[in-house]
């Protein structure tokens, strides 16, 4: 099989493997594997995809496996671009399921190949992931290291999108550090320039962590408030950052003594990390049940799920989180109202956890850790050690929740809301624009100004209008020879025309329906030469028609129908207005028009008097006798001309 081919196998495997046909995909797989060398590009994709396919499967060891594998084969690899790309999607693949060994493999290797080839940008954003691999092995220090060089060449080379992932990133990183005022300073600046750029994924990121860092000052109620931010965004979200939000909104609602929803919200966050297959999202909400049902009491089942998070944690290898859920074992061991109190076990558990905690934990953990090993010493009356952890603790605390970090982040919350307040209020400003321009589009502008100063009832009577009505001749024959794009583009072009020598003659456009105009004016503003006015308005028309080009050969005419009186103007419709005119001067104006003639302006016998009153020397009626007009009768019309 020639590349070709081999693509195409491959892109068959893929819309097999994203319908879930996985026998299909299988054997697609097994043909390109079977038909690719070594050493080739569709041999990393069929183990790729091979391994998504175990892994949509559920079986996660195996899938492990065969990414672990495609990591070793790519350095056989002849085409240094596909292999780069198919190790930076393995890498992405490989930390969903916590295998960091091997997704900081994936990243190094993907890495040194963009670096090789010149491809600084795409080097830059494995970079940015690879820091994120080390964040959730519990090494910050060095995700900081790596992030910031990552930072450093996107904004040499004015990477918008990536400079913002890497200021949250960084935010992130301080905050699972307790040093909150690093933190703010990041997720400051990524706010701003988030916004600036629209980019909504990396705001709603940043709001998660934004609630963290307001948990851990103690403001439970400002952490649910960034929560449920969060969740707002969650159709834009990937289902990691949902599942955390779950996650933080189950500790908002202990620490709030809500333990109800604390419980559901921690169902919600290990429901969907197991979905997805996340492990460390899992451990994370086992510890979380641990801690709620520790505080309920039932210490069996708060141990019961710190195993489990033990367990977890263990597997991925995340050495501050182990430190963690063996500090909260301690501290469970050592309650005295628990049957199976026991100070050695809580003692082992709890000088463990230091010594994790000393190595790879952050200040808020160690301090947790003090307090619980004071409050295991004070169970057996050791008052002196019990004194000793807690001035510890409260050292720690006091370094975490000091005035500097309270008043920095109070100040960026208050800049929050005030953006957020702006942003409102433009939204609002844009509506009230996009309402204004819209009304005054579809009503003429005094009624369009009523309506949006508040009078949603507009009904008017005008005692003295000119109507116009126009017809053209032969239109449905004529819509049956030319193509729908034609007639519709013939028809705007016209009215297009009619609505600009409306406006010079000071007329008011009605509606149209189908080939037909209407026209008036007197209304909504009075105007004593509606009738010379209109008359002007219709011989212009006329010539507009008459200037017109055949179309398919036949030459446009048109019918015009005039008359005047008292009519009632109003707007109807409660989601789609429409000003609109009735009475029988609107009736007659119709009558003169469908019983004129092609190229002629028929007008009644009040019309003709009221714009002989005008003395408007520049126009002629000649007279067409009586005819038996529908609906009215015997009438006396005549047709308009130039004089």
């Amino acid at each position: 099989m020639d590349t070709n081919d081999l693509n195409i196998l491959v892109e068959q495997a893929k819309q097999a493997l994203d319908s879930s046909d996985f026998e299909h995909c299988e054997l697609l797989l097994n043909q390109l594997h079977e038909q690719s060398h070594a050493d080739s590009a569709s041999n990393l994709n069929a183990l790729y995809y091979k391994a998504c396919m175990r892994m949509k499967q559920r079986r996660m060891d195996e899938s492990s496996a065969l990414f672990g594998e495609l990591i070793l084969q790519s350095k056989q690899c002849t085409d240094a671009q596909s292999a780069a790309r198919i190790l930076s999607l393995t890498g992405s693949k490989l930390i969903t399921i916590s295998d960091f060994s091997r997704t900081k493999e994936a990243y190094r290797q993907s890495i040194a190949l963009f670096t090789a080839l010149g491809d600084t940008a795409a080097a830059a954003e494995v970079l940015a992931l690879l820091a994120i691999t080390y964040s959730y092995s519990s090494e910050m220090h060095t995700a900081i290291e790596l992030t910031k060089q990552a930072l450093e060449i996107n904004r040499t080379l004015n990477i918008p999108i990536q400079i913002a992932h890497n200021l949250n990133a960084l935010g992130s990183f301080y905050q699972s550090l307790s040093n909150y005022k690093q933190a703010i300073y990041y997720l400051e600046q990524t706010m701003q320039l988030a916004g600036e750029i629209g980019e909504l994924r990396v705001l709603a990121a940043c709001y998660g962590n934004i609630a963290v860092i307001h948990h851990m000052l103690g403001n439970s109620e400002l952490s649910i408030e960034y929560n449920e931010k969060l969740l707002s965004q969650s159709d834009i979200l990937n289902q990691e950052h949902v599942c955390a939000a779950y996650g933080n909104l189950a500790v908002n609602y202990q620490d709030l003594g809500k333990y109800d929803r604390a419980l559901d919200y921690c169902t919600r966050a290990l429901v969907l990390s197991q979905r997805l297959g996340n492990k460390a999202y899992s451990a994370v909400a086992y510890g979380t049940f641990g801690r709620i049902f520790c505080q309920q009491k039932n210490y069996q089942a708060a141990i019961e799920s710190f195993q489990n998070a033990l367990t977890i944690n263990r597997e991925i290898g995340k050495p501050a989180s182990i430190a963690g859920i063996l500090s909260n074992l301690g501290f469970t061991y050592a309650q005295k109202d628990f049957e199976g109190y026991e100070f050695e076990k809580a003692h082992r558990y709890l000088s463990e956890a230091l010594e994790l905690e000393q190595q790879y934990g952050n200040k808020d953990g160690l301090a947790h850790l003090y307090d619980n090993l004071s409050a295991l010493y004070e169970g057996i009356g050791q008052w002196q050690t019990a004194l000793e952890y807690f001035k510890r603790t409260a050292a720690l605390k006091a370094e975490i929740v000091n005035e500097e970090s309270m008043k920095a982040a109070d100040s960026f919350h208050k800049a929050l809301e005030e953006a957020e307040k702006e942003k409102t209020r433009a939204i609002q400003k844009a509506r009230h624009e996009a309402t204004e321009q819209l009304l005054h589009n579809v009503l003429p502008p005094t009624v369009a100004e009523q309506m949006l100063m508040g009078n949603s009832r507009i009904a008017e009577s005008f005692p003295e209008v000119s109507i116009f009505f126009s017809d053209i001749v032969g239109f449905t024959k004529l819509s049956q020879k030319v193509t729908a794009e034609e007639l519709v583009d013939m028809l705007n072009s016209v009215f297009t025309e009619f609505d600009r020598l409306a406006a010079k003659h000071n007329l008011e456009k009605v509606k149209t329906i189908g080939d037909a105009y209407m026209a008036v004016c007197g209304a909504p503003i009075k105007n004593p030469h509606h009738a010379k006015n209109v008359s002007m308005f219709a011989l212009d028309v006329c010539e507009v028609i008459q200037n017109l080009p055949p179309i398919h050969g036949e030459k446009l005419r048109i019918r015009i129908g005039l008359h005047c009186g008292k009519v009632v103007a109003g707007v109807i419709g409660e989601k789609k207005f429409a000003y609109d005119l009735w009475g029988d001067t609107v009736n007659t104006a119709s009558r003169m028009e469908s019983h004129g003639e092609a190229g002629k302006i028929h007008v009644s016998e009040e019309f003709k008097h009221a714009v002989e009153t005008l003395h408007a020397t520049s126009l002629q009626f000649i007279p067409r006798g009586e005819m038996d007009i529908k609906g009215k009768g015997m009438m006396k019309t005549y047709f308009l001309e130039k004089a």
